[in-house]
């Protein structure tokens, strides 16, 4: 799952980093998806812990082939598994909360704003430099996912519903943009102590599958009841999809600055939608759709083919 052999054939004008951010963007876009199809039968916290126990399975399955015992320094190992107490579970129950109380457009428009969280931690705590093209690049991507986020209002309520939330309701889309900016910039940060993709990923999720079953015992029906269902299937493969794409991810940041490594990995829901429209046939084609497709792919392009200067 780590990267030093898979890159040798990219053109030296290509990114690796970028390369990677964009496998991960299209692989979690797959994976939600896929987990669309567990919550027919399953409700989202449910759904959301097996999820991540299908990554642990794919993760620990791999601990005998990829692991290295010598990676166990205190400093990276508290790094990592301090990410699982945030991501994914505070991170996706914070959007989950904001998307119920402002509506699906302002939560995932707010939400997508994690790029521009991670622009400013790589600045200001990684000194990292931001060039022009991917500064542009990031701005064009981000035009695009709010171009998507904003095609259409919730169909299971009106805008006047959603117009009387509190102030602090902005907050949970927030707070999730920036925990999982701040998951980036941790991972970059444990790497530069391990540099192991996997490492990072099976530290992290491990936690944050633990942290999942010890807060599902609170609930009121049993764990064992809720997951004898025909969705668990599919909450374990998205699981397993999101595992990897983590791993793509993780070598994304192993390879690359945290300000490229962002914008690429954000345009997740822009192959979400064109998975809608090619595969399951969901969406239609509009010219919204063509404008917000275009316009990140210029900017991937733009972070990509930024040259290795």
């Amino acid at each position: 799952m780590d990267s030093e052999v898979w890159v040798a054939w990219l053109p030296e004008s290509v990114s690796a980093a970028s390369f990677f951010a964009l496998i991960a963007a299209m692989l979690f876009a797959t994976a939600s998806h896929i987990i669309s199809l567990a919550l027919r039968d399953l409700d989202s916290r449910t759904c959301s812990m097996i999820n991540i126990f299908g990554s642990v399975i794919l993760y620990w399955a791999l601990v005998p082939f990829l692991i290295d015992w010598n990676w166990m320094i205190f400093g990276a190992v508290a790094i990592f598994m301090s990410i699982g107490l945030f991501r994914p579970i505070l991170s996706s129950n914070l959007a989950n909360a904001g998307n119920k109380m402002l509506g699906p457009t302002l939560s995932t428009t707010i939400t997508a704003t994690t790029p521009f969280f991670a622009i400013i931690m790589g600045v200001t705590f990684l000194n990292e430099k931001l060039s022009l093209e991917v500064g542009l690049g990031a701005v064009l991507v981000f035009v695009g996912v709010i171009i998507i986020a904003t095609r259409r209002k919730s169909s299971s309520k009106t805008a006047d519903e959603y117009g009387n939330w509190p102030w602090w309701a902005l907050l949970l889309p927030v707070g999730a943009a920036f925990f999982r900016a701040l998951a980036h910039m941790l991972t970059k940060i444990g790497m530069l102590i391990v540099p192991s993709a996997f490492f990072a990923g099976l530290l992290s999720y491990s936690v944050s599958f633990a942290v999942a079953l010890g807060s599902d015992q609170f609930r009121k029906t049993s764990t064992l009841s809720r997951i004898k269902s025909r969705g668990t299937k599919y909450a374990i493969i998205s699981g397993i999809m999101n595992g990897v794409a983590i791993g793509c991810l993780n070598n994304a940041l192993k390879l690359g600055d945290l300000v490229e490594v962002a914008p690429v990995a954000s345009c997740s829901p822009v192959f979400t939608l064109l998975l809608s429209w090619l595969v399951f046939k969901r969406e239609t084609l509009t010219l919204r759709l063509v404008l917000a497709v275009f316009l990140v792919v210029a900017g991937v392009v733009l972070v990509t083919l930024r040259g290795q200067s």
